[in-house]
């Protein structure tokens, strides 16, 4: 792969940053390529969802470059000046356990989650918003602390379908870890296969029947604000 490929790749955004770590010290350090041929460098990019890479030695460094179709090149490693190599790591804060974010626009399912989470005794703060840019709103404007440890979500909504919601929930940094779990009568494959690949955790249709609803809800319930450890997010 040349250099100049390398550029299109990393200014389409297919990869972020890489990370070398040396054995010495905790110290980040940024990957260049240097082309055998030339002079010029390139940033090499670790893959998208998996964060900066990390390498312990130059080697390995060089061997990974050489799997993604880097070959005439030589590894440069420069230090990065960063909070964390500092000791000035940003806080991280456990997501509330006491705060489900209901995105519903219609009443009656409304009311239906809400007695049904009371049934079953869940003494949860339950917010409820009535589109996607409202919810939104809300999740961008809380502290790490406020923000709900579950998300329930509908895909049928105004101004903003549910799916487009999940897909800015997931690109924001301080709430792309928070469970989502999509809630709506769609039992559609394409609305199933979407959520699947912009990261909702389940998807779970809506019964018609209340008491089949009241019981699905309580496993919700169970599994995501008992057993599951939340996130933790960045203040």
């Amino acid at each position: 792969m040349q250099e100049r490929d390398a550029r299109l790749l990393f200014k389409a955004g297919h990869w972020k940053s890489a990370k070398v770590v040396s054995d010495a010290a905790n110290h980040g350090w940024n990957v260049l390529l240097v082309p055998a041929s030339g002079t010029a460098t390139a940033q090499i990019l670790s893959a998208k969802r998996g964060g900066p890479r990390v390498f312990r030695t130059a080697d390995a460094a060089l061997s990974w470059c050489q799997e993604i179709g880097f070959h005439s090149v030589k590894v440069h490693m420069e230090p990065v000046q960063d909070a964390a190599a500092e000791g000035n790591e940003r806080p991280v804060m456990r997501a509330a356990r006491n705060r489900i974010l209901l995105i519903e626009d219609n009443e009656d399912d409304i009311a239906l989650t809400l007695r049904a989470f009371k049934k079953q005794n869940v003494v949860n703060t339950i917010i409820v918003k009535r589109d996607g840019a409202e919810a939104l709103s809300f999740l961008s404007s809380n502290a790490a602390d406020e923000l709900p440890s579950l998300v329930l979500l509908d895909l049928n909504l105004p101004k903003m379908d549910g799916l487009e919601v999940l897909r800015q929930i997931r690109a924001t940094e301080r709430t792309r870890y928070i469970p989502v779990v999509i809630l709506t009568t769609s039992d559609e494959p394409r609305d199933i296969h979407q959520g699947y690949e912009l990261g909702t955790n389940s998807y779970v249709q809506k019964p018609v029947d209340f008491h089949v609803f009241t019981r699905k809800l309580e496993q919700i319930g169970k599994y995501w604000l008992e057993v599951n450890i939340p996130p933790l997010l960045p203040a």
